[in-house]
């Protein structure tokens, strides 16, 4: 790996400094995240604006795929940096190579974006159940396409921790929207079987 050997040149004086190896690795994780939120957001043209997040409007089959592959990549990132910190460069056997010293590298932010991204699958997998119990006619009834509204105006991928305060309230109301639409469910499925 390219961080292995930037790390552990010895042709590199003064070596590569941790905090700033640490810095990298912080680069690299905002990158998957820029990334992965461009992959989910439609922009005008003219000003670049955002026009929508489409993870909310795509369905949820081509959601599910992308989501995965973005939680994939996200994994096989964090696995990479443990591996460095945690077991190559922390528990070399030769006294001449370079180790990391102190904690073992640890990614707030990739962990809050690999949360989002299951928060969002788990909501987007909800609604997809949600939609196989019920007609067209029920669902313009229940609105259930409007359950979104509140996810498709904010950032869903951008962490930060003033926009988490706001995710939190957007996805609490949508968990009590969405529990009006359940009990009429209930309701159907209950006379239906009864």
């Amino acid at each position: 790996m390219v961080l292995s050997v930037i790390w552990m040149d010895t042709d590199i004086f003064p070596q590569y400094p941790q905090d700033r190896m640490a810095n990298f690795f912080k680069v690299i994780s905002r990158a998957l995240g820029s990334r992965i939120e461009h992959q989910f957001t439609v922009r005008d043209p003219k000003n670049n604006e955002i026009l929508l997040h489409n993870v909310w409007e795509k369905s949820f089959s081509d959601v599910r795929l992308q989501l995965n592959e973005c939680l994939r990549i996200c994994q096989l990132w964090r696995e990479a940096y443990i591996d460095l910190t945690q077991n190559i460069w922390k528990q070399q056997g030769d006294t001449k190579s370079r180790q990391w010293e102190g904690k073992n590298y640890v990614d707030q932010y990739l962990n809050k974006l690999v949360k989002r991204m299951n928060e969002i699958f788990d909501i987007r997998s909800q609604h997809d159940e949600l939609l196989r119990l019920l007609t067209k006619d029920e669902q313009e009834k229940y609105q259930v396409e409007s359950l979104f509204n509140g996810f498709r105006n904010g950032q869903s991928f951008y962490i930060s921790d003033s926009i988490s305060d706001s995710w939190i309230f957007i996805k609490q109301k949508y968990e009590s929207d969405l529990l009006k639409v359940e009990e009429q469910v209930c309701d159907k499925l209950r006379k239906e079987i009864f």
